[in-house]
């Protein structure tokens, strides 16, 4: 599985024969695709760390197009208050980090991704996810069965916010 692409240059896939997979990955399989979608401000891709990467309740999911990293996403255990319900002993679980590469966006590889993502929360027996979207992505998690608060923030360097969640109750 390749860990590092060319992003300017990328071949084009062949997206009626796409086949996607995911699997678990490491943190620095994810930096590429942090910094050229979601980071492109700092300086390099080794610089895109979340502080949790490393921490053993931390997770990272890729979703692969012929064995090529073309998704990612990072699951952080991290409690939200402002949950539907949500008692401080539930466990939650913070949505970051999620990229889809360019050549592959309207081609199902995030709803790949949450499919994936939803059924590993639900086999570590967690009870809610949620996340800070980015505003034009609201539709995506509308369209994978998130609620969305209306709240909107400014996050710096990245731009407008709200808060998408869901609760897991089934395996997917």
């Amino acid at each position: 599985m390749a860990n590092a692409i060319e992003f300017r240059h990328s071949p084009r896939f062949d997206f009626a024969r796409m086949h996607l997979t995911t699997a678990l990955i490491t943190a620095a399989q994810t930096q590429p695709l942090r910094h050229a979608f979601l980071w492109p401000h700092l300086a390099s891709a080794s610089d895109c760390v979340l502080a949790a990467d490393g921490l053993s309740s931390t997770f990272h999911m890729g979703c692969f197009s012929s064995g090529e990293l073309v998704g990612i996403a990072t699951l952080v255990a991290q409690h939200w208050d402002a949950l539907p319900d949500a008692r401080p002993a539930e466990p939650q679980m913070r949505l970051r980090a999620m990229a889809t590469h360019i050549n592959c966006r309207g081609h199902n590889v995030g709803s790949v991704i949450i499919k994936a993502v939803l059924g590993e929360l639900y086999t570590c027996k967690k009870d809610w996810v949620w996340c800070d979207a980015r505003v034009s992505a609201i539709g995506f998690y509308d369209r994978v069965g998130w609620s969305v608060d209306s709240k909107v923030y400014e996050v710096e360097h990245v731009g407008r916010h709200q808060r998408a969640f869901r609760r897991i109750v089934a395996p997917v």
